[in-house]
Parts: structure tokens; sequence; C-alpha cells
């Protein structure tokens, strides 16, 4: 670059200094300073208008839920148990454990015991047979674990159910279990 172009740019950057200066013009740090201050705004400004729509969603909502209670199904519901379906806050409320049962249970097809087992969770147990055995409808005994072999050998080899083996009946076997 030659002398008389230095010059040039040396005399533009000497007078851009100065209109910073005196206030004519901004640095470009005041530049950015004032587009975050002018971009932070804007954003106040969307905030509210959202704050302003999530309050009235949450009204319109609020009012759906209300009138949820008069729909169709809620009709079909009262009409098969007396009562409008439940909302799920009170389903979730109400949820708990899946209780689990000790006992003895029977697998039921077409009006016969196909089956019968024992588990200290009755339903985990039905469950596993699902794969694996036919059945249309299950029943269960209530037991406390300790008698669970007993009470199923005693069903067993009263119904003889074609899924159980078939043992040979030796009632004082089965008594001297207790």
């Amino acid at each position: 670059m030659n002398l008389e172009a230095q010059t040039a740019l040396r005399a533009g950057q000497i007078k851009y200094w100065e209109d910073v200066r005196s206030g004519v013009r901004k640095s470009a740090a005041e530049e950015r300073r004032d587009r975050v201050i002018s971009v932070g705004v804007e954003l106040t400004g969307e905030i509210d208008r959202l704050t302003e729509k999530h309050a009235r969603l949450v009204e319109e909502v609020q009012a759906l839920r209300a009138m949820k209670k008069h729909t169709p199904l809620h009709l079909v519901s009262r009409a098969l148990t007396d009562r409008t379906l439940l909302t799920e806050e009170e389903i979730v409320a109400g949820a708990g454990e899946i209780p689990t049962y000790s006992g003895v249970y029977f697998l039921v097809s077409m009006g016969a015991v196909v089956y019968v087992g024992q588990s200290t969770n009755v339903n985990v147990r039905i469950a596993s047979h699902i794969s694996t055995k036919v059945f249309d409808s299950v029943a269960w005994v209530p037991c406390n674990a300790d008698k669970l072999d007993i009470l199923e050998s005693l069903y067993i080899h009263c119904l003889r159910p074609k899924f159980n083996g078939r043992a040979p009946l030796n009632l004082a076997a089965l008594l001297a279990m207790k």
C-alpha cells in the first residue's frame, strides 16, 4: 500500500473514532449492546404474549374437562356403570401396586377346569400361561404360601384336569402332607 493510501486509511480511522467519541457514531460494541437490548425487549414481549396464551389455554382445558362429563362417552359409561368416566387425574390418583395373591388357581376352558396350579403371585403366574395353555377364564382360591402344595394336590387329585399330570391317587400321602 502506498503512503497516500495509508494516510487516507489512517484519516478514515481517526474520523471514525472522533465520531464515536463525539457521539455521532457508535462503536461496534455499543451497536452489539443495542441489538442485544432490542432483541431482549422483543423476547420479553413474546414471553408476555405466550404467558397470556398459556393462561387462556389452561382455562379452555378446564372448561373442556368440565364439559366432558356430559359427552356421549360419559353417557354410555353412566348407562353401563352408573358412573361417568374417570379423568386421567382420578385414575392416576387411585393407581397403586398390582395386588399379589397367594393361592391355588384354575384355568377354565369351555366350562371345564383344564389346569390347576399354585403360586405366591397368582396374577403373574396366570399371565405366564397365556401363551402355553388354552383357557377362556380363571378362578383362584386364596391360600397361605405354606399350605399351597397340599391344597393344589387335593384339587389336582379331585378334578384330574387334562393339562396336569396323572399321578396315582394316594389319599394317605395327601393327608400326610399337612
